[in-house]
């Protein structure tokens, strides 16, 4: 059974970041981002055995923990066109990211914190020539703690975004999210074994937008 907790406190968090930008020749662009944060009263769900009038029932319910942080790294790079390219490859271009993360204190193996994976990053191709443009990005997240004792398995995402502008008001879009259809994976954290597959399938998007 579920449970609420009428005592749980509000989450609060001290942050402290520092970053560096850097903008180069030809609209390229390069970031590194240093962050901690400490956070007090974080929220999580703890699953116990209890006795309610001489019944033994599963209850599931939010509790207050104490103190946790997390420390980071964030580090990003951007060329929207190769200008170096002959027409019409010099409409090609890259975005990228890539984020690093450890937890301390969490309730999760290692001492992460619920939903924090490890390192993510995502990769995208860009290409923009007249009146078309294209995006396909990659996306990368590492096991990533549900609970205690569950994380959400490492998992990929393809995604394509394609305009073309008819007009200077008339625009056509098209949008594909998981367009490889990969599924998502739970697994125990301690022996890796499968818990559940969760398939959302692709999904596509037309639209045309008009602009006054």
């Amino acid at each position: 059974m579920r449970r609420a907790n009428t005592g749980l406190r509000p989450r609060e968090s001290e942050s402290f970041d520092i970053a560096f930008d850097w903008y180069l020749d030809g609209g390229q662009y390069f970031s590194a981002a240093a962050f901690y944060k400490i956070i007090d009263n974080q929220i999580s769900t703890v699953t116990s055995e209890e006795d309610i009038d001489g019944v033994l029932y599963t209850v599931t319910q939010p509790v207050n923990l104490d103190q946790v942080s997390v420390s980071g790294l964030e580090l990003s790079y951007t060329d929207d066109a190769f200008e170096f390219l002959p027409a019409p490859f010099n409409g090609l271009g890259v975005a990228a990211n890539l984020t690093l993360m450890d937890g301390k204190d969490g309730p999760a193996p290692g001492g992460s914190l619920i939903a924090q994976p490890d390192y993510l990053y995502n990769i995208a191709g860009l290409y923009n020539y007249g009146p078309f443009s294209a995006k396909l990005t990659y996306n990368y997240v590492d096991d990533r703690p549900t609970s205690a004792t569950q994380a959400e398995y490492q998992y990929e995402q393809l995604d394509l975004q394609l305009r073309y502008q008819l007009t200077e008001r008339l625009q056509m879009q098209v949008e594909g999210r998981n367009i490889q259809n990969n599924p998502r994976k739970n697994i125990y954290t301690d022996s890796g074994v499968l818990r559940e597959i969760n398939d959302f399938g692709n999904s596509w998007w037309f639209g045309v937008s008009y602009r006054y």
